[in-house]
């Protein structure tokens, strides 16, 4: 794993339309590749099919974190803040908000997980503090996936995962 980019972005505020997940339900589940591959199989992203998603996000599926108070995981897409989730999803408002961003390669594959774990995230957290930015820890992290970087691997095999999260304006 290796950290290719990292910069700041402005995440206009939005709304997550997806599925949260509880620590225990991540646990129960097998983890997170198995809930990934679920979403996959079960064709759920196909649910957002005649939806408007978010500008600039139109293939992004996104894989969030939040740390308040307690471990919820999402996943699911960006859209407008007027966007209702359709049945059997549930929504939640994001704050505008300065995002850091690490542009973070590897291999992803269930059997080797370069691009997801403590290490990433340490590595990503110190990475942004070199830039001078500062995470604001306890808050949301996001992973980006289906962005060209993602879905098509280099030579080698291996793609890049945006790894973002909040930090504090400038």
């Amino acid at each position: 794993m290796k950290i290719k980019k990292v910069y700041r972005e402005e995440m206009p505020a939005l709304r997550l339309i997806g599925i949260p997940y509880s620590e225990d339900e991540i646990r129960e589940k097998g983890g997170f590749p198995w809930l990934w591959d679920e979403w996959i199989k079960k064709k759920l992203f196909g649910k957002f099919q005649g939806m408007k998603p978010l500008e600039g996000f139109e293939k992004a599926m996104i894989g969030g974190r939040c740390h308040e108070g307690k471990f919820t995981y999402w996943i699911g897409m960006f859209f407008p803040l007027e966007t209702d989730a359709p049945e059997g999803f549930q929504q939640i408002d994001l704050p505008k908000g300065d995002l850091g961003t690490c542009w973070v390669y590897g291999e992803d594959t269930f059997e080797a997980p370069d691009l997801h774990g403590e290490d990433v995230h340490r590595q990503c957290m110190e990475k942004l503090r070199d830039k001078g930015m500062k995470p604001l820890e306890d808050y949301w992290i996001f992973e980006r996936y289906h962005t060209p970087r993602f879905t098509e691997p280099d030579e080698k095999g291996n793609v890049i995962m945006d790894y973002c999260m909040y930090v504090e304006r400038e």
